[in-house]
């Protein structure tokens, strides 16, 4: 993985270096003059003459002409630098006189930009369409990752790290390309600024877009919390859902208040802390629905029939020492899969029950389990029980020590665990270096899945700190920058 990954690096940067000088190319070739509407007649008015001064004779005038009643005024670039050009169109009635301020750049390579507005130059469609490639190309091949990671059982948080940025830049293209449709369909000129106006604007319109969806799904998390800790009893990790679904709403209307607040905001303080919010907003938004997915396709994921070792990871027992549904669960999964591999290849494989004493149980989680094996006629010397560990993390810690003191070769080995814990059994069997380990799932109530997904929502964040926050900081300071550059 790691050296397909590092290909698909290379590759990236390739497109990315391509792209960006086929885009400084394109623009020294086409932004030679630019043409700017400086004067509308209103069909009753004729032109009697114009009269320009540029600030600094960084610019010259080429061309004067009128087009369905519009004065266009071309200008080329005498010299590189910054220049203010005041342009006057005279006509018959001296009342109506035009007076306009065109602000423009004179680059090198004899460009020229205006600043007016937004900032624009003749051919900047094309750089703009250039850009919009090469976000697609991150897309598509971001999305092809995580398709790969999920045909190859990779799951993990570097597979939702490929899916949620995937689907962060989906929205971004989304929006993009429909305000240039937009722009075409009501007939105004397309520009750069406006294009990074929209781009810094686009975490803005996502989170409108799953306002509701993602209303139903807090106030649903909520429920299936509330039901979770009436079932389960009361622990912060039952939580999550409530606390996400708290933070999300408050996020939601800060964000809102803030939109509302831009159109009053001279210094842009609200601008900026609005589509930052936004963006920050449908970042998280993307890594949710990324988890999620994962989640969900590591719990339907199917081991291949060549396990030599199945972990049961453990959970609580029963006061009488007997497996509570869940833990049944898991074992039955656990069998099902040996039957069935036994079946189709001969194949035959051992058992890990994996699980410690806790305070409250009269034998060990993997005692238990190895008594409900043996009940179900699975030969003992087929039983290698685990019964130090406390959590998962030293569930597949210990019960490895075990398969590899007891293996003679190579092995395949498998876990087995309740669905919405698949996941992050994923996760710990490849952190603790347990290789080519494949979930086995079993079934267990709806309301346990919400907070798995938070659980290892929170994880990736927590996990991968560092990398979101220099993801996070370097939205923040692109939108800041953005805006201020534009205003």
């Amino acid at each position: 993985m790691k050296r397909r990954f590092r290909g698909h690096i290379r590759f990236l940067l390739f497109v990315s270096a391509f792209i960006i000088i086929s885009a400084l190319v394109t623009t020294v070739y086409c932004a030679r003059e630019y043409t700017f509407p400086v004067y509308n007649t209103y069909t009753q008015m004729k032109v009697t003459g114009t009269e320009y001064k540029a600030q600094n004779d960084n610019v010259e005038l080429k061309d004067v002409k009128t087009v369905n009643n519009i004065v266009y005024a071309t200008f080329v670039p005498k010299s590189v630098g910054y220049d203010e050009v005041r342009f006057i169109t005279k006509v018959d009635n001296s009342d109506f006189d035009g007076d306009i301020t065109i602000k423009y750049w004179a680059g090198p390579f004899g460009t020229i930009i205006c600043l007016n507005y937004l900032i624009n130059f003749e051919g900047s469609l094309y750089v703009i369409v250039l850009f919009l490639l090469l976000a697609a190309v991150f897309a598509v091949d971001l999305v092809y990752l995580y398709i790969y990671c999920a045909k190859k059982a990779l799951f993990g948080y570097t597979m939702v790290a490929f899916g949620g940025v995937g689907l962060f830049i989906i929205h971004y293209l989304i929006a993009n390309i429909a305000t240039i449709i937009d722009s075409f369909r009501l007939g105004y000129q397309f520009g750069l600024g406006n294009y990074l106006y929209y781009t810094a604007q686009s975490g803005d319109e996502f989170s409108r877009a799953v306002t509701i969806p993602m209303a139903v799904f807090c106030i649903l998390l909520i429920i299936s919390n509330l039901w979770l800790i009436r079932h389960e009893g009361y622990r912060i990790q039952n939580l999550l859902g409530v606390i996400l679904g708290i933070l999300w709403f408050a996020g939601h209307v800060i964000n809102r208040l803030c939109a509302v607040q831009t159109y009053f905001d001279e210094l842009k303080l609200f601008t900026i802390s609005s589509g930052a919010l936004s963006v920050l907003l449908s970042y998280f938004l993307c890594m949710l629905f990324a988890t999620a997915l994962s989640a969900f396709l590591a719990s339907r994921n199917t081991p291949p029939m060549d396990r030599d070792y199945i972990i049961i990871l453990g959970c609580a027992i029963r006061k009488d020492g007997s497996l509570t549904p869940i833990l049944k669960g898991r074992v039955d999964a656990a069998i099902n899969f040996a039957k069935k591999q036994l079946e189709e290849n001969g194949r035959e494989v051992k058992f890990v029950p994996s699980g410690g004493q806790g305070s409250d149980e009269v034998i060990s989680e993997g005692e238990a389990m190895q008594r409900y094996l043996t009940e179900q006629s699975i030969d003992e010397d087929k039983i290698l029980p685990e019964m130090k560990s406390v959590n998962t993390f030293e569930n597949i810690k210990l019960s490895k020590k075990i398969i590899e003191a007891d293996a003679e070769n190579e092995y395949n080995a498998a876990f087995a665990t309740t669905n919405y814990h698949v996941f992050r059994g994923y996760i710990l069997a490849k952190k603790l270096g347990l290789k080519n380990a494949r979930g086995i799932s079993s079934k267990t109530k709806w309301y346990f899945f919400p907070n798995a997904f938070l659980r290892e929502f929170v994880g990736l964040i927590v996990d991968k700190w560092k990398l979101h926050l220099l993801v996070l900081v370097l939205i923040i300071l692109t939108f800041t920058g953005i805006v201020m550059f534009l205003n």
